[in-house]
């Protein structure tokens, strides 16, 4: 009797140890999941914002310029007292088209042509980026017990969130290079809504790279 006593106290001991188990992983998946839903939800939201950034960044004023067109100051005074007004020009058609050899000239031109491409991955990757995050996001609402799906989705989230926020921090780099001694250009790459929607985009794609990795 006393052992078969003993052996039922076993049983029941390994049961309970059993179950405890189960619901201690069983809770650790939920905590999991409910990080991973959280986690996604914020990347989601931070690369929406970062998305309309890109495209302000894209299309705003850097200084007295857009990443199209520019802003020219005149300097030639009429009869000493009326200046020319300023002349709104197209980058590409009219800087940019060879007629003005000027090493000035060429190199706003460059490097403008250059920050235009960098902001332009920019808005692509993280579009790319919030598509990711968004299957992340219905991965962890709909179907949280497949954790992978939802950590493959921020992976590839990551991957193209930081490559966005590196293209937006080179073409901020490169507006700091413009020339600035030249009356001309001296306003171009200024402080204006394109280039401050640039810093507050590389910012916003920084902290949901954060996010997306800790998944």
């Amino acid at each position: 009797f006393w052992l078969k006593s003993t052996s039922c106290t076993a049983g029941v001991v390994s049961l309970c140890s059993a179950a405890t188990m189960a619901a201690v992983a069983g809770s650790k998946r939920m905590v999991n999941a409910r990080m991973d839903y959280c986690a996604s939800i914020s990347a989601f939201l931070l690369l929406f914002m970062g998305s309309i950034f890109a495209v302000v960044g894209l299309t705003g004023n850097w200084g007295s310029a857009t990443l199209w067109d520019m802003v020219v100051c005149s300097s030639v005074p009429i009869i000493g007292i009326i200046n020319l007004p300023d002349v709104k020009v197209n980058i590409d058609e009219t800087l940019c088209n060879g007629d003005l050899p000027l090493t000035e000239v060429e190199q706003v031109c460059g490097k403008f042509k250059v920050m235009r491409t960098f902001v332009v991955v920019s808005l692509l990757t993280v579009l790319l980026s919030f598509l990711c995050a968004a299957v992340a996001c219905t991965s962890a609402t709909v179907c949280s017990a497949r954790r992978g799906i939802t950590m493959v989705a921020m992976l590839v989230a990551a991957v193209f969130s930081e490559l966005a926020s590196v293209c937006a921090l080179a073409a901020l780099v490169t507006a700091l290079t413009l020339p600035r001694d030249n009356q001309h250009f001296a306003e171009i790459g200024e402080p204006g809504a394109g280039s401050i929607c640039t810093v507050l985009f590389v910012l916003l794609t920084s902290a949901s790279t954060i996010l997306e990795l800790k998944c």
